[in-house]
């Protein structure tokens, strides 16, 4: 909060500096409900402790996944309001909620671009693990691109 200052010395001479730059960098990028394409009653949550898709109301902070950018990368994290330690990761080859560092690439999505503003979430450790619903719970693995069952709507909430 307040101004904030820094200090940039050059220590060594026939040095040119002809500008920089600063910039802030967002903490996150929102934070959103992950509806899902084909089931359109489920969104991504932790309300009964482990992660599945499930109908539940707007307000249900479980619901709701903060998307923390990945520096110098276009991938995020997807941190759980409600319980912030949790973040959507896989291990042995499910998808789950954990403690995982931010170094951890199994807790890195990616969002692949479908259409209509929809995405699939793409692991980036695992490039052919996608979160879906296509057998009727969720999960990670291998998709068809034609699956509505692996895109997702992100639901903006404050």
């Amino acid at each position: 909060a307040g101004e904030q200052y820094v200090a940039l010395a050059i220590k060594t001479g026939n040095f040119n500096l002809n500008w920089i730059k600063l910039e802030k960098v967002a903490a996150n990028l929102g934070t959103f409900r992950l509806q899902n394409v084909w089931r359109t009653n489920q969104f991504i949550n932790i309300e009964n402790g482990a992660v599945e898709a499930s109908t539940i109301p707007a307000g249900s902070l479980s619901s709701h996944w903060v998307f923390e950018p990945i520096s110098g990368s276009a991938v995020v994290r997807l941190v759980n309001r409600w319980k912030p330690e949790q973040v959507l990761t896989i291990a042995n080859a499910n998808l789950t909620t954990a403690n995982a560092s931010k170094a951890d690439t199994n807790s890195h999505w990616e969002l692949e671009s479908a259409s209509n503003g929809e995405y699939r979430l793409k692991n980036r450790a695992q490039p052919t693990q996608y979160i879906h619903v296509e057998y009727g719970r969720l999960q990670v693995g291998a998709i068809q691109p034609g699956w509505w069952s692996a895109r997702w709507k992100l639901e903006e909430v404050n």
